[in-house]
């Protein structure tokens, strides 16, 4: 099936995208990005489907497509991080690395504990990501104490020693603290990546 760019970009329906998955590659890329620009359930689904049956390439466009869906698909890929096959729940570490959510904190510190290496190294990936975006410092300025609370059990989590010294930069600066928060835990997550590489060697 033939497609005018601009027809993938802004004119297929739901049917035509359908068929276009069911041809070559590079009609399944064209497919994968309508569905990133669609969003919506039935496009999310039709994604994580792609990353349960497809190839790592293909699977990875559908990261990006995921990821262009944004904060409505998180639930989801929590969902499959928590339960997914290990290629499917590493890519959904990856997509949520992307999309910056902060209520993937959670399953992306469980997902450093994972059985699978590739699992854990996407989640230490998505990890940094979330606490090097430009919007995470604002974020915490805004938090209830209850989700400041979350980031420092999370912090404690990876290492009791952080856990002390995000509480202290805390409680004793609110402004340029948080880049302290940040680089510290941009090192603590990298350090985490790290060591699953030593203990694997």
């Amino acid at each position: 099936m033939k497609f005018a760019i601009d027809e993938v970009e802004e004119k297929l329906t739901y049917s035509q995208v359908l068929e276009l998955l069911q041809g070559n590659r590079k009609d399944k890329e064209r497919g994968i990005e309508a569905l990133g620009m669609m969003g919506g359930r039935r496009a999310i689904s039709k994604l994580t489907s792609v990353l349960e049956k497809e190839d790592y390439v293909t699977r990875l466009k559908a990261v990006e497509a995921l990821s262009q869906v944004g904060k409505g698909a998180v639930p989801t890929l929590i969902e499959i991080l928590e339960k997914g096959l290990w290629y499917v729940r590493e890519c959904a570490a990856l997509a949520l690395g992307k999309i910056g959510d902060l209520r993937a904190l959670e399953p992306l510190a469980q997902g450093l504990e994972d059985e699978n290496v590739g699992v854990r190294q996407a989640a230490a990936s998505a990890l940094t990501k979330l606490f090097s975006s430009d919007n995470l410092a604002k974020l915490l300025q805004g938090m209830e104490p209850e989700g400041i609370t979350r980031i420092v059990d999370l912090a404690s989590r990876l290492d009791p020693q952080l856990g002390e010294r995000v509480r202290g930069t805390i409680s004793q600066d609110k402004g340029p603290g948080e880049n302290k928060l940040l680089k510290s835990f941009r090192k603590e997550v990298k350090g985490a990546s790290l060591k699953d590489e030593e203990r694997r060697d």
